[in-house]
């Protein structure tokens, strides 16, 4: 999978995007890129899923 790393410039007093720029594009591994967003909505998944079975009462 190919990503880039990209700069943006937003406008503080209007939030207006002004420009935005690659920095850099590299190859990486989608176990790589997905990882960080798995760990973090995965045990928020599972935690919300955990105290649902609990609520009805199912252990």
């Amino acid at each position: 999978m190919e990503v880039s790393l990209v700069s943006a410039t937003y406008c503080r007093k209007t939030g207006e995007l002004l420009s935005t720029r690659i920095i850099e594009t590299q190859e990486v591994d989608e176990d790589e890129f997905y990882r960080p967003l798995i760990e973090v909505l995965g045990d928020a998944f599972l935690e919300q899923y955990k105290n649902q079975k609990e609520k009805k009462g199912v252990v």
